[in-house]
């Protein structure tokens, strides 16, 4: 298997890992109606873009020298990692504006339990995965694999706060922890 070969694998698993799991946190959405879980799965949407970038630029830098790009195609994966951080500020914009209607209006949040084991196991697998691309994004000399997997670890973070947030609404019964967890995710991607 190629260098180039070997990329496109990575960010093809990195995309549908990302797929799948933005599913499932807005299934957990879905069961309970939490804003830090909105927000989360906001976030986890980014992703699935950002991977899809990247996978169209570890191509692109796989392909050969030619005419217009005598020294190749790689400088395109430093794109990606722009690409990323510039959907993430847009997201963080929105989601901190969201965040502070939910402060505003907070409402109950069903099934906090639930919520929690999925997204404990999203967190999981973004950690894992995550591990893997920088590793193997280092070992390959590729930014794009290396930027997306430190997004992953951003990722399981983000979830990491809004487990915590469904923790203390099922422990309290104060539904402001989820509306200020939201607004806190919100805050730290801005």
């Amino acid at each position: 298997m190629t260098l180039s070969e070997s990329k496109l694998r990575l960010g093809i698993l990195s995309l549908v890992v990302s797929a799948v799991l933005v599913a499932v946190k807005f299934y957990a959405y879905m069961l309970t109606a939490s804003q830090a879980v909105l927000t989360d799965a906001l976030e986890s949407i980014i992703n699935v873009f950002t991977s899809g970038f990247a996978l169209y630029s570890l191509y692109l830098s796989g392909l050969p020298k030619d005419e217009n790009h005598p020294y190749g195609h790689g400088k395109v994966e430093y794109l990606s990692v722009g690409f990323e951080g510039a959907l993430i500020l847009i997201a963080g914009v929105y989601i901190f504006y969201s965040a502070t209607l939910a402060f505003l209006e907070p409402h109950a949040i069903a099934r906090p339990d639930l919520g929690m084991a999925l997204l404990g196991i999203t967190a999981l697998i973004n950690l894992a995965v995550g591990f893997l691309l920088i590793r193997s994004g280092r070992k390959l000399k590729s930014v794009a694999l290396v930027g997306d997997g430190q997004h992953l670890y951003l990722d399981a973070v983000s979830t990491l706060v809004s487990c915590v947030a469904l923790l203390l609404v099922a422990a309290t019964g104060n539904v402001l922890f989820d509306a200020g967890a939201a607004l806190l995710l919100g805050a730290l991607l801005w």
